[in-house]
């Protein structure tokens, strides 16, 4: 048999041995109610809360063989199981069978052994969740101490005489008294053992305490994967000791058995999901749920106490206290879920309303009229959707300038996520943990919703800034290029003409009577004349080179290709464009290839230079390759480089220049949208 059919087979038996015993004990109580007869130790139903840890341990083990938390919910299960059986049986002998066989071995396992709930509490808090003790030493002496003080009230109680057991209990119950046998347990005087039964009282309260401080501490520097499940085992963990520690103080022995067996059960469903489900339930609405109900308890036992306090006296203490919940209940119907969803706010923030979180942000955004604005809106949004203790944006402007906003106080641990837009990166979120809990797979998709809802409107207002910028800077640039050409016509061509003007009239006067005269005047207006065409010519190729509307790129590429003498490289043309681009992207194309071309022939020393003009559906691609001696590694950029790629960056594009002992490459890209959208500008 290998070992993980003996640990189904171990969990099966241990299963069937536990909900016979447990069933059983409920049965022989309802027999004794049935009598009318109340049996003089605890009844059978109390069991219950052992199934619920032998349940989770036979599941435990046949998912997981022979986990040690198992071993312990299974083990302590069944003999918690068995005690309830035996507690059963105890009151059906001493109130209807007084010859019932088995009866002492019964009030032996019920005296002696059914507080194994003690035992194995501290003992799960402790191992969890793979079954060893934590590896930091003072953890591990704490955890330690839980076990030990766990195991001491049960070997106590086994320890102790019969004698001492009639006294602590009270004298017993006359029924059993007869069984209560002298000769077991450690001869001490009662004072001694009064003395030390004291001490097991503390250690009874002390262990589950301390389990849970165990757990805390597991927390600090674990891994997101154990977090989770330590918060599902830290929260049963709470649960439960509340339920041991404080409930026997204000509520009647039967109602502290009631709801310790229900928050055994909760643990146990709770250390099966930490083992086997944690990746897939969450327990934020849960712990939402447990403190609605825990301040829906406080508020029933504030109004019981109003209440006794006004009208106990007419009323009686039973009716009183079913009065104030029935209050409660109603006044908190309509309340609930706005109460849950305020705690679950607080506790976690808001991420647990994803719809609220990506609509309350988009409300935000559209009502802010600056990136400033919007950058505030982003970090207050998602500190308050995620409780962060800290959050920070900061985004890349055109001009280099960095855009930043954040809310709350700088953190050491934070991290750090891209914002980007259509996979351009225009900045970094920095979030720091919230305080309370980690992020879990769906916190981590809703927050990158947000980013990218945040991206996209934050890169719109820079858009938005930057189209206002190139307008701004259009208007110069045409303020600046009418300036230039009112000062080429006035200065240049305005003085010629009238120079011309002046010899033609000068000519007209002494053409009769000097005809040389007038001809020599007539040959220097000419020449005037000459210049002043030449300058024409210079201000329309600086606005568009003529040759690209008289030839087309194609053929004026040619030309700059050709218009060398035959003592420099030989230049080649690769053209690969279908149809006429853009105008921009010619003027970009011919500019860039004439000035690489031309640098590549004056500076290159190259055999060779191959200009290539090729396109795909997005850009046009100029390269112009050289053979020569490179680009000196630490030479600056001279002007026609600076030239190139101003001319590129106009139209979005880019310019790249490598260069080794192979040559020269230098390549530019031009966006179609880039040309499109600086047609839209003119």
């Amino acid at each position: 048999m290998t070992a993980r059919a003996a640990a189904r087979l171990t969990g099966a038996v241990g299963l069937v041995v536990s909900i016979a015993c447990v069933a059983g004990g409920i049965a022989l109580d309802l027999v004794l109610a049935d009598a009318g007869e109340v049996g003089p130790v605890a009844p059978g139903w109390t069991g219950l809360s052992h199934l619920a840890m032998a349940i989770t341990g036979a599941v435990l083990l046949m998912r997981v063989a022979w986990h040690p938390i198992a071993i312990v919910l299974l083990g302590f299960g069944v003999l918690g199981s068995v005690g309830a059986l035996a507690s059963a049986w105890v009151g059906i002998a001493a109130r209807l069978w007084t010859d019932a066989p088995l009866a002492e071995a019964a009030l032996f396992v019920n005296q002696r052994l059914f507080d194994s709930t003690i035992v194995a509490v501290p003992l799960v808090l402790v191992l969890f969740p793979d079954g060893r003790l934590p590896r930091s030493r003072p953890l591990r002496a704490v955890g330690s101490v839980a076990i030990v003080a766990g195991v001491l009230p049960l070997l106590g109680n086994v320890l102790k005489p019969w004698e001492v057991l009639a006294a602590t209990y009270g004298g017993a119950d006359p029924d059993i008294r007869p069984w209560f046998r002298p000769g077991w347990g450690l001869p001490l005087d009662l004072d001694t053992w009064i003395a030390i039964d004291r001490v097991l009282d503390v250690c009874m309260f002390t262990a589950p305490v301390l389990g849970v401080l165990v757990l805390i501490g597991r927390r600090f520097g674990a891994g997101e994967e154990l977090r989770r499940q330590l918060r599902w085992i830290a929260w049963a963990g709470v649960l439960l000791v509340i339920v041991l520690v404080g409930v026997p103080f204000v509520a009647p022995w039967a109602v502290w058995q009631m709801a310790l067996v229900g928050a055994v059960a909760v643990m146990c469903v709770a250390v099966a999901i930490a083992i086997l489900r944690y990746r897939l339930e969450s327990i934020d609405r849960v712990i939402g749920w447990t403190i609605l109900y825990g301040l829906l308890l406080v508020a029933v036992v504030l109004v019981d106490v109003a209440l006794l306090a006004v009208v106990g006296g007419v009323l009686g203490e039973n009716t009183v206290a079913l009065v104030a919940a029935i209050i409660v209940l109603i006044a908190s119907a309509p309340l609930r879920e706005p109460l849950l969803a305020w705690i679950t706010r607080i506790v976690y923030g808001r991420r647990g309303d994803p719809y609220g979180v990506v609509a309350g942000l988009a409300d935000s955004l559209e009502h802010s009229d600056d990136a400033d604005d919007q950058l505030d809106h982003v970090v207050r949004s998602v500190a308050r959707a995620f409780a962060s203790p800290f959050v920070a944006v900061r985004v890349d402007q055109p001009d280099g300038s960095l855009l930043s906003a954040s809310h709350g106080t700088p953190q050491a641990e934070t991290t750090i996520l891209p914002l980007t837009y259509r996979g351009e990166a225009i900045g970094e979120l920095e979030m720091a943990p919230p305080r309370r809990s980690r992020l879990s797979r769906r916190d981590e998709r809703l927050l990158a919703d947000v980013v990218r809802q945040a991206a996209a409107a934050v890169r719109a207002t820079v858009l938005n800034v930057e189209l206002q910028r190139s307008r701004e800077e259009l208007v110069l640039a045409r303020e600046e290029e009418r300036s230039r050409l009112r000062r080429d016509v006035h200065d240049g061509l305005g003085p010629a003409l009238a120079a011309v003007k002046v010899r033609i009239d000068a000519a007209r006067n002494v053409a009769a009577d000097d005809p040389a005269q007038a001809d020599r005047i007539l040959e220097v207006a000419s020449r005037t004349v000459t210049d002043a065409v030449g300058d024409i010519r210079r201000i329309v190729h600086d606005l568009r080179p003529p040759t690209l509307d008289d030839l087309g790129l194609r053929a004026a590429l040619e030309r700059v290709c050709d218009s060398w003498d035959e003592t420099g490289p030989i230049v080649s043309l690769g053209y690969a464009l279908e149809g006429t681009p853009p105008p921009a992207i010619e003027v970009a194309v011919y500019r860039i290839a004439s000035e690489a071309v031309n640098n590549a022939r004056r500076h290159a020393a190259a055999r060779t230079v191959r200009l290539a003009v090729s396109e795909n559906e997005q850009s046009v691609v100029v390269e112009i390759v050289d053979d020569g001696g490179g680009i000196p590694r630490n030479a600056p950029a001279g002007v026609g480089l600076r030239s190139m790629r101003e001319r590129a960056a106009e139209l979005g594009g880019e310019l790249v220049v490598s260069s080794g002992r192979a040559g020269t490459t230098i390549r530019a890209t031009i966006p179609r949208r880039g040309a499109l959208k600086e047609a839209a500008r003119a």
